[in-house]
């Protein structure tokens, strides 16, 4: 749960303050990486959810609670 908040978080974060999708892209995934690594909750596939992100476009914080906090508790439950 904690990879993909922090990733997702991140994602989001990079996305409304750099506009240039060759240096964001790289940009939010490592730091993503960095981030999850510096907590202790490395996941894979939370570091490709900071890709799809910029990717999508996709600039509101609500993204990080609906769709990837609901779909991480209920994995786990």
């Amino acid at each position: 749960m904690g990879g993909s908040c922090v990733s997702a978080l991140i994602g989001v974060a990079c996305t409304q303050f750099v506009h240039e999708l060759p240096l964001l892209i790289p940009l939010s995934v490592g730091l993503a990486i960095l981030a999850m690594f510096t907590l202790r909750c490395l996941h894979a596939p939370a570091a490709a959810l900071a890709l799809l992100i910029p990717l999508g476009g996709m600039v509101d914080f609500h993204f990080v609670l609906f769709p990837v906090l609901s779909n991480a508790v209920l994995l786990v439950l």
